[in-house]
């Protein structure tokens, strides 16, 4: 590894014993496994650039990191012969948010969830971190789910990036997480922020409400699409609490400036809990959900950008947005701060990688 400090975290391989594998894309392999006595989950990185990057950014975020709502590094794999990198993370029992939502949630879910992401996520940017990719794949549960009594813990920061202070946080433009939970601002190519997590956060918990996916039974790029270029947003049940339904809403505003921080977030949880009336309060604990999409199949393409392709049709709603963007950047590229979008760039960039890539595609940072 480039930082020799990652040795400090270094596991012998062989002092674990593979159980079975529970985790797989095209960043590398998950496997439940044993070391010392303890269940540990064992993220073993592709040796691509994809899986190597990730690994890498993984490690340097994970190692100064402790808070209960975020998986914690217990140690690092890094061997020369065979080539093998990866991480040992603590082992969250329950699955992820995304096939609990599948079956039947118990009273109080929305809360525990929304509450501990939130807290989660107001930790990592109090360090001056992006997650870049909040998702209910990348919210694991631990403990006893039925019975309401587990943890919700933030996964996966191997596309994350660092937000320096002082900066107003505007010099991120590269496009990277899960097109169907990414902000409009970052399907865009547009200056983004922390406030970016914010409307993917928002979007998890219109799914706590309805345990749905947004846009079912669109595509991923079909979803980004809408969102970009028509502003559209997932509808909201009948019947959803109105300061519920507005709490989302503004967490997914277009102007990520008037976004609540995830610390302001924290509070109005705890106020809208505290003024549930009754009646709300069985909407939210409703174990199935409220469905909206009726008809509509559903998705199965939820992988983060580096694991997808594009066929034709998904790419003329990318070069809809491309277009949008460059007229977009074209109006702003006299302001500081504000990066421009030139399209012969764009052309050079679609080849292999980035929002115009034909093929899968690793977003080099």
């Amino acid at each position: 590894p480039a930082d020799p400090s990652f040795l400090e975290w270094a596991i012998d391989p062989y002092e674990l014993e593979f159980r079975k594998r529970i985790g797989r894309g095209v960043a590398g392999t998950t496997y439940l496994a044993l070391w010392s006595g303890q269940k540990v989950a064992v993220k073993v990185a592709a040796i691509t650039d994809m899986g190597l990057g990730g690994w890498t950014a993984e490690v340097a975020a994970l190692r100064r990191l402790h808070h209960p709502n975020v998986i914690r590094l217990l140690g690092s794999i890094f061997n020369p012969s065979p080539r093998t990198y990866g991480l040992v993370l603590e082992y969250c029992d329950a699955g992820d948010l995304g096939a609990a939502l599948e079956g039947r949630t118990p009273p109080g879910f929305f809360w525990r969830v929304a509450g501990d992401t939130a807290n989660g996520m107001a930790y990592l940017h109090s360090k001056g971190i992006i997650h870049r990719d909040i998702k209910p794949a990348n919210v694991l549960l631990h403990g006893d789910v039925p019975s309401g009594q587990f943890t919700a813990k933030l996964t996966d920061l191997g596309v994350c990036t660092m937000s320096r202070e002082g900066d107003s946080d505007k010099e991120h433009t590269a496009e990277t997480g899960t097109f169907r939970w990414m902000a409009p601002e970052v399907i865009r190519h547009e200056p983004y922020s922390l406030k970016a997590d914010v409307y993917s956060y928002a979007l998890v918990a219109w799914q706590l409400i309805t345990h749905e996916e947004p846009f079912q039974g669109r595509s991923q790029v079909e979803a980004a699409g809408l969102v970009a270029l028509e502003d559209a947003r997932p509808p909201f049940p009948f019947g959803t609490p109105r300061h519920v339904e507005s709490f989302v809403r503004r967490c997914w505003d277009t102007d990520p400036d008037r976004r609540p921080e995830f610390d302001r977030i924290r509070v109005e949880l705890t106020e809208m809990r505290e003024r549930m009336s009754e009646r709300d309060g069985a909407f939210l604990d409703t174990g199935h959900g409220h469905p909206v999409y009726e008809g509509a199949e559903d998705s199965d393409d939820d992988e983060s950008i580096e694991d997808s392709e594009s066929d034709g049709d998904d790419y003329k709603w990318k070069e809809k947005i491309l277009k949008k963007s460059h007229r977009r950047a074209t109006r702003t590229k006299s302001l500081p701060g504000k990066v421009s979008l030139d399209e012969d760039d764009h052309k050079k960039k679609s080849k292999g990688w980035g929002f115009l890539g034909k093929t899968k595609s690793y977003i080099k940072r």
